[in-house]
């Protein structure tokens, strides 16, 4: 028999980093609260954290009101198929694929004058 997990948002790799939550514990905006306070604080500061780093976690970016994973669950009870995502591509804001070498207007200008 298998006793159930206590998590309800089990993760691969749950605390990247173990001393996350000690770091969080000592920022300076929870100096001064009840351990007990702290603690769930930290705990909430470092599943945050979490989320924002596993893609199954991370909101849709279609709809924002489901995860990754909701998403293709619905997909997999609407088509019937198993789906599992075997790769992804991270962007972040402002970021390019490739980045175009910058051009010299004048001297592309004077090499067509000499090819003439």
């Amino acid at each position: 028999m298998t006793t159930p997990n206590p998590n309800p948002n089990p993760s691969p790799n749950p605390s990247p980093n173990p001393n996350r939550g000690q770091i969080e514990a000592q920022s300076e905006d929870l100096q001064g609260k009840p351990e007990n306070i702290i603690e769930k604080i930290v705990t909430g500061r470092v599943d945050k954290s979490i989320k924002t780093k596993l893609l199954m976690a991370q909101p849709y970016i279609r709809d924002t009101d489901m995860s990754v994973e909701e998403m293709v669950k619905g997909y997999i009870a609407k088509l019937g198929e198993n789906i599992k995502v075997t790769r992804f591509v991270r962007f972040n804001v402002g970021e390019t694929a490739e980045e175009k070498p910058e051009e010299d207007f004048a001297a592309e200008v004077e090499k067509m004058k000499a090819g003439k």
